[in-house]
């Protein structure tokens, strides 16, 4: 359907499980029904594969919206190449299947604009990333949100350097560390709850090419919640 697909189209996902790797590399929006998940599981292991990519160079990027991702035999559930800008993922779970953790549950460097949301109010159209080494990672991405997720039973739940982000409303739960940043321009952590993790968040300095190592500027970081982790920061 990706491949016959033009941009600007709508493909609707049904019910049913769907084995491939996806390649998208035009501006569409795919949207999963209630039970519609894409899976690896019977594919042959790939060394850097990714069982979503967005690839290429897009100035209006794609967007996928309440499909459930199963990774058994990739590297990276969701991969985003630099030069796809305003890539989105809606109402997904992404689920890392395997044990040792696999890699990256969702990544994305040097493109402009990403986002990961979830809803507030309906259980139904729940973002997450589980069962990862690192459920989200973020690199010099110019402007990203994370909003309304739920991160868990990850070892980083979301890993950010350089860059400016927004991480709102979500929940970091029984991951090794909730949320590991440096290096960045801008942040803005609100209203957030971290709950049961080994250790919250935390804060590093990390090496910027042009200026050698960098601690974050312009950090606002309010109304968040801890409850039971063995350390917050």
């Amino acid at each position: 359907a990706v491949d016959g697909a033009k941009s600007g189209d709508l493909i609707i996902v049904g019910r049913g499980t769907y084995v491939e790797r996806v390649v998208v590399d035009k501006y569409l929006t795919i949207r999963g029904l209630p039970g519609a998940h894409v899976t690896d599981a019977a594919l042959q292991p790939e060394a850097g594969s990714a069982l979503v990519r967005f690839k290429g160079t897009m100035t209006r990027g794609p967007r996928i919206e309440r499909l459930t991702l199963d990774v058994v035999m990739s590297d990276v559930g969701v991969l985003v190449d630099p030069g796809v800008a305003h890539a989105e993922l809606k109402f997904v779970r992404v689920h890392g299947h395997v044990t040792p953790r696999l890699p990256v549950g969702v990544q994305a460097s040097g493109t402009l604009r990403f986002g990961f949301r979830g809803s507030r109010r309906a259980a139904a159209d729940q973002a997450l990333v589980s069962g990862f080494a690192v459920g989200i990672d973020l690199r010099d991405v110019r402007t990203s949100n994370v909003e309304a997720a739920v991160l868990e039973d990850n070892g980083i739940g979301v890993r950010i350097e350089r860059g400016g982000y927004q991480l709102f409303w979500s929940e970091y739960r029984d991951n090794d560390v909730g949320l590991d940043a440096c290096g960045l321009f801008h942040i803005d952590i609100n209203s957030n709850r971290f709950v049961d993790n080994a250790l919250a968040v935390r804060w590093r300095l990390c090496h910027n090419p042009t200026t050698g190592l960098a601690a974050s500027k312009q950090v606002e970081f309010n109304h968040n919640v801890f409850e039971g982790n063995t350390a917050n920061i």
